[in-house]
């Protein structure tokens, strides 16, 4: 890397003229770009007077607006209205003659408890019969009373930063066309730059549709964004509570389930970009860094590039990766299997590296950040990991307790811990502290949940969905398998270790190629539903919860499958060393020609019977998808989450009030002469205060039957109340310690760089 960046500045890149042309040109774009930020605050108010009652107006009914003029931009509509009923009534915006892919937007619903509701709309060109339309359900009152339409500037900050992705490709062009000129490139270089290339093109295939493949919990882990994206709009940082989850209670989704890698996918929300196209965007960035991360941590493992590119795209295109990132939308799976090459790589470096090293003393830190990574994104995955790190220290124990490879190993738990403190602290407290829904499952069996030995023999897989095999068999089976491709792989392998016909391999190769294949083997024998997981989790309790949490049995393909890329690139390696090229070319022609069997068919079978759905605004989701409802206090029931104005069953005078983001507002009178409990729309969390802003005093919060935060009123209080979620102070203690962990780290990895500059 040094002596790259060394050779890029050789290039005096800007001495020469057609680059400074580039960059004029750049910033003169850039600068429009910035001045059309500003401006965009137009307002469009517009009164309403239509209504809808049961037994005048028909469900499926329309109350729709005049017809309203409105330049392209980007715009957020307010509607006023008035309903009785909950989830009956929705609204959106349309045009008769606009093209629909010139509209990008899906309304949002109508809820009693509100006056008011608003959504975002993109529209792409200027019309003249915008209209808002209701849509009655057929129960109730229901009454339009007026659209306020404000324009934003969302359009100019998506084409701002489209803006800076172009220069910045085409300075990457033009950069690297010097270099070629000047340094030259080897053939293997060129090969690997456009496999690479095509590798994350081909990863990235169910993405260049219009639409998101809805499955799984794909509408949960968008959600998530969602409430990331709130929290920061809102000033929050870190994102402890999704505000507006469960229309607008809140759910504490983050504190459970590490949200890390979804900031980036926030960005581009922040930007101003749709849900859909955020959903491309960031799924196409996942696919890039799985492939980069793949083929580097391989290439360190395998150490020889060709066959580090074949492991990399047999595992960046896998039918379990492209099954879980795409048909199952299981997000949490998906990051595990990005950073498991980079975890493998850790692991692979401090065994095998001599101890005595310059620089064995850092090897410590990949492997910190992949675990630290992992831990924030799925601790299922985690879970796993750990199991098998178990295993191979005892395989390796001679290895492992070698002083300074214990000492390494040591600081890797300890800093993946301290990088993530400001995780751990919080889940720790809510776990140990709290009674949730996901501390009462492991009574839930997974066995019967387990694959079929068929599963892991097939080749031709379609997006189906049976995940539950026992009852239903092989028919409408989803792409829970590895695919022959992967098996192919393996076989070699042991047919060359068992008939010792391992000529090609190096000592280090064939061990790890031992350890990889047995790994493999257990794992997808850990997937099966012959696997005896009942037994094991009636051992005790600790295992009762351990197994319960895996849920699918599936799951551990996530370790066949890295091991069964990573040992068939070692077999390629192989034949390159110590056979005849037609040996490499019939191996590689095989693999290749399999993975293309195995993949295509099931993104072409996808494609063509996914049903597509486009998701442009986020109140067009919906807030009330919570997946299996884990993060909810015990007893709690989600269909009682609804806006409602602050309730009291006591003579208690509300006046102004304002629902904040966690938390709310209001000024109350007691008129009784006992204590009153005032309840909010706010689902009750460790961490909720009530501040009396006119007396400066704490009040004393406490929850309900519905689990709402209520606030206890003195006899006779009066004054304005401010209720809003504080975090403790050990968890700002934690994040501090996680930031001053990443601080020593990238401190520690740029001196470990320098070193091996100067060596």
């Amino acid at each position: 890397m040094n002596k790259l960046l060394y050779d890029i500045r050789k290039l005096n890149i800007f001495e020469k003229k057609p680059f400074r042309i580039i960059l004029v040109f750049e910033c003169i774009l850039l600068l429009l770009g910035v001045i059309n930020l500003f401006g965009k605050n137009d307002i469009y108010e517009y009164p309403l007077e239509l209504n809808a009652k049961e037994g005048v107006n028909e469900a499926g009914e329309h109350l729709e607006s005049d017809y309203i003029a409105l330049p392209a931009g980007t715009y957020r509509v307010h509607l006023f209205y008035s309903t009785d009923v909950d989830l009956n009534n929705t609204c959106f915006m349309e045009s008769v003659a606009t093209d629909e892919r010139f509209i990008q937007t899906n309304g949002a619903q109508l809820f009693k408890g509100l006056r008011e509701t608003d959504f975002e709309m993109w529209l792409y060109r200027r019309t003249s019969d915008m209209r808002l339309i209701a849509e009655y359900g057929g129960s109730g009152d229901l009454s339009l009373e007026g659209i306020t339409i404000v324009e934003n500037n969302a359009m100019y900050r998506m084409a701002l930063f489209v803006l800076v992705i172009f220069s910045l490709f085409v300075d990457f062009v033009y950069i690297y066309a010097l270099y070629i000129n000047k340094y030259g490139a080897s053939f293997e270089s060129r090969v690997i730059l456009a496999g690479l290339t095509v590798t994350v093109i081909y990863a990235s295939a169910p993405l260049f549709a219009d639409s998101l493949i809805s499955g799984g919990d794909l509408g949960f882990h968008l959600q998530r964004v969602e409430g990331i994206k709130d929290s920061l709009l809102n000033g929050v940082f870190p994102t402890r509570i999704s505000p507006e989850w469960q229309q607008g209670y809140g759910y504490a989704a983050p504190i459970f389930y590490g949200e890390t890698l979804l900031y980036i996918a926030a960005l581009f929300r922040l930007i101003g970009f749709t849900v859909t196209a955020s959903y491309r965007m960031y799924m196409l960035l996942i696919s890039a860094a799985t492939v980069l991360i793949a083929y580097n941590s391989f290439r360190g493992i395998i150490k020889n590039r060709y066959a580090a590119l074949l492991s990399c795209f047999l595992y960046s295109t896998s039918v379990y990766r492209i099954y879980k990132a795409y048909y199952c939308g299981s997000w949490g799976e998906m990051f595990g299997i990005m950073l498991l090459p980079f975890i493998l790589y850790g692991f692979y470096m401090i065994f095998t590296q001599n101890p005595e090293d310059s620089g064995y003393n850092t090897l410590y830190i990949p492997l910190a950040a992949g675990l630290a990574l992992l831990v924030q994104s799925h601790l299922l995955t985690g879970e796993m990991v750990g199991l098998f790190t178990v295993i191979a220290c005892i395989l390796l124990w001679r290895r492992t307790f070698r002083k300074k490879t214990f000492i390494e190993l040591a600081k890797s738990a300890i800093f993946a811990v301290l990088l993530s403190a400001w995780f751990l602290v919080p889940f720790a407290d809510y776990m140990l502290n709290g009674d949730f829904v996901i501390q009462h499952v492991s009574a839930r069996t997974i066995q019967y949940r387990g694959l079929l030995p068929a599963h892991l023999f097939m080749t031709f897989f379609v997006n189906g969905g049976t995940v539950f095999f026992d009852a239903e068999g092989m028919y409408d089976t989803a792409a829970c398998g590895v695919g022959s491709v992967l098996l192919v792989g393996l076989f070699v392998f042991l047919y060359m270790w068992f008939f010792k016909r391992d000529k090609g391999y190096s000592d280090e190769n064939m061990a790890f190629g031992k350890i990889l294949s047995v790994f493999a083997v257990i794992s997808m024998c850990m997937s099966l539903s012959l696997f005896p997981w009942d037994r094991i989790q009636n051992i005790n309790g600790i295992t009762k919860t351990l197994v319960s949490s895996i849920q699918f049995p599936n799951r551990f393909l996530t370790i066949s499958n890295v091991c069964l890329c990573v040992l068939t690139g070692i077999v390629l390696r192989a034949f390159i060393e110590g056979y005849e090229k037609k040996f490499v070319y019939l191996y590689g022609g095989i693999v290749i020609l399999l993975a293309f069997i195995c993949n295509i068919y099931l993104i072409e079978e996808g494609a063509e019977n996914a049903n597509p759905v486009r998701v442009y605004n986020n109140e067009g989701m919906g807030t009330g998808y919570i997946s299996g409802e884990e993060y909810l206090p015990y007893g709690a029931n989600a269909s009682d989450f609804m806006p409602h104005d602050p309730v009291s069953d006591g003579n208690v005078n509300i006046y102004n009030y304002r629902k904040k983001s966690l938390g709310a507002q209001v000024h109350v009178e007691n008129l009784d002469g006992t204590e009153n409990i005032l309840s909010f729309p706010l689902l009750w969390y460790k961490g909720y205060r009530a501040f009396d802003k006119t007396g400066n005093a704490l009040l004393e919060v406490c929850t309900n039957e519905k689990f709402e935060v209520c606030v206890i009123l003195p006899a006779g209080y009066s004054g304005q109340i401010d209720v809003r979620f504080v975090p403790p102070a050990y968890w700002h203690i934690a994040e501090l310690i996680s930031a001053m962990a990443v601080i020593f780290m990238i401190i520690m990895s740029a001196l470990r760089r320098k070193r091996a500059g100067l060596e």
